[in-house]
């Protein structure tokens, strides 16, 4: 019976088979039974079992508990002994009272969106004790009531945003707005065992992408050094930090390259992450130009990385040895198969580098839309692409006759 359309209001009294028992000793071996079989009633802020007296009260699962004679099978087998440890007697249905407490975010979410026939939202972003949701604008009337769902029924959430408009492409910032909580962006995290502090409203993050934090690091070798031009708060210096690479992390957004340096100091990886606030393409002609060696480059900038790939034409003097290994993230679109924007990165790619290349591996990374994914691409850059012209350039400047004033007379 329902009593309120209102998802805060909801109560709802549904009757709960119910198995009472009197020997103390029995209950933990039977309570282990039931919950392993999953035949326990689990339900959000109600405890399956409760003492009335000498006795317990425990509530079964309905969806999965099917009669006395199979729930007394399972007991006695359990027990391993000849005498079942309850009878049918011990079952009974019991009356209990649900209400918006009892509800867990899933069913509280259906109650408050099915009756207006929206989707649930079922996909967020999980960053500290911050929820972060992308609504549609079907779903912004209910935005307030989706927010106190969210942090009503995850314990551990203090803020509920809403992302407005689209990540700013120069310090990747979005506009967002408080649907409930406090207004405090500040946050701490663990990632695989590392500590991350910042403002999520001032920097990048994505807790989508802690698996590929880890997996590049594949491609590393002892001693070899990392450049990571897009390297946000440091998601992927960090782990390859702790793995003792040496890393030349640099990011644009002064907010970011306070808190890699922050977090660098955090994870006393002082010594081995060094750390810049410039432009993704001075950073590179920096380092080359002051001599520092590198063997790797990230380059986590889905929206844009692809372009900055053009620093790397003819940049490399002859004497630098093996070029580096690029790992460049992309978005593509597709219209059936993603193999289909595996092959479209590597087209970006080699559009902007003009030449061939030879990818290691083109890693289908997470789906970000319909028929929209974001891909790593990983390749040696090529010699000839890579290596500078200038000693070309200078032989040939110094075979063209300079006409005397005599020749430009005639």
């Amino acid at each position: 019976t329902m009593s309120s359309t209102s998802v805060f209001d909801y109560s709802a009294t549904q009757e709960i088979p119910t198995l009472t028992i009197g020997d103390k000793l029995l209950l933990p071996k039977v309570m282990k039974t039931l919950k392993t079989k999953k035949l326990l009633l689990k339900t959000t802020a109600l405890k399956p079992i409760k003492q009335q007296g000498d006795n317990f009260e425990i509530l079964l699962d309905p969806s999965t508990f099917e009669n006395a004679e199979h729930c007394i099978k399972v007991l006695k087998e359990a027990v391993q002994n000849n005498e079942a440890p309850v009878s049918e007697e011990d079952f009974s249905t019991k009356p209990i009272l649900f209400t918006y407490e009892n509800l867990s975010l899933h069913e509280a979410l259906t109650h408050l969106l099915e009756p207006h026939g929206l989707h649930l939202v079922t996909s967020y972003e999980h960053v500290g004790h911050i929820v972060h949701l992308n609504l549609p604008d079907t779903h912004l009337p209910y935005k307030a009531d989706i927010g106190r769902i969210f942090l009503d029924k995850l314990k551990s959430v203090k803020t509920v945003v809403n992302k407005l408009g689209n990540i700013d492409s120069v310090f990747r910032e979005f506009k967002m707005e408080v649907l409930a909580g406090t207004n405090d962006f500040f946050v701490k995290l663990k990632e695989h065992g590392l500590h991350f502090q910042f403002d999520y409203s001032k920097v990048y993050w994505n807790s989508r992408l802690g698996t590929e934090h880890r997996r590049v690091l594949k491609y590393f070798n002892k001693r070899e050094v990392i450049c990571d031009m897009f390297a946000g708060v440091g998601p992927f210096a960090m782990p390859a930090a702790s793995k003792n690479f040496e890393v030349y992390a640099n990011d644009l957004n002064p907010n970011s390259y306070k808190y890699l340096c922050e977090n660098a100091k955090k994870n006393r990886f002082e010594h081995n992450i060094h750390s810049f606030n410039l432009d993704g393409r001075e950073f590179v002609r920096k380092l080359v130009r002051e001599g520092i060696h590198f063997d790797h480059v990230l380059m986590n900038l889905p929206a844009s990385a692809v372009e900055f790939l053009d620093v790397f034409k003819n940049l490399f003097p002859k004497e630098w040895g093996k070029l580096p290994t690029i790992h460049c993230y992309t978005f593509e679109y597709f219209s059936e198969d993603p193999n289909e924007g595996a092959l479209k990165a590597q087209a970006s790619a080699e559009k902007i580098l003009g030449g061939k290349i030879e990818p290691l591996e083109i890693h289908d990374v997470r789906d970000v839309a319909p028929n929209k994914h974001m891909y790593c691409i990983s390749f040696p850059l090529p010699t000839e692409i890579g290596h500078s012209r200038k000693r070309k350039l200078d032989e040939d400047v110094a075979s063209i006759e300079i006409p005397t004033k005599k020749d430009q007379m005639r």
